[in-house]
């Protein structure tokens, strides 16, 4: 069974290495394509899962010369081995590296102040708003529903 898109094509192996081995050939490596792939990973990830009855899915991601995403449905004693020797880094290499990430992930500029809320924007409270809160004025900051939502863990 194939199924094939723009950025991938999905297959389940004659031979794969587990009942319900599912396999992602990427077309890209760009780490917007592959983060998509990983969702849809997710999701054939959540079927092995329901369907097969295994008891955890892993994932393994081959970035190599045939980058491919391969979801395998694992059971306790499948005697299925993925475990490899860690490579080990000289000191302050993982730093270096945890440094350049962070560089690019979170980009600080100054240049631009965060925009100013719009009061009119803000709605008035609804009839449903919990007990303490209907009287809640919106002038005096927030809408009371985005408070709420930023208190959940």
């Amino acid at each position: 069974m194939t199924l094939e898109t723009g950025l991938f094509a999905m297959e389940v192996p004659a031979k794969g290495a587990t009942r319900g081995h599912v396999r992602f050939a990427l077309r890209s490596t760009a780490p917007e394509e592959v983060g998509t792939v990983a969702l849809c990973g997710l999701v054939a990830s959540a079927v092995l899962f329901e369907r097969l009855k295994a008891q955890w899915t892993q994932f393994v991601l081959s970035l190599g010369d045939a980058p491919r995403l391969d979801v395998l449905a694992r059971w306790e004693d499948d005697g299925l081995d993925l475990t490899w020797e860690p490579v080990v880094l000289e000191p302050g290499r993982m730093d270096d590296i945890a440094g350049r990430i962070r560089d690019k992930a979170f980009p600080v500029s100054s240049s631009a102040p965060p925009a100013p809320v719009d009061r009119q924007a803000v709605k008035e409270p609804s009839e449903d708003a919990p007990a303490g809160l209907a009287d809640h004025d919106p002038s005096e900051g927030d809408d009371w529903r985005v408070k709420q939502l930023l208190r959940i863990p």
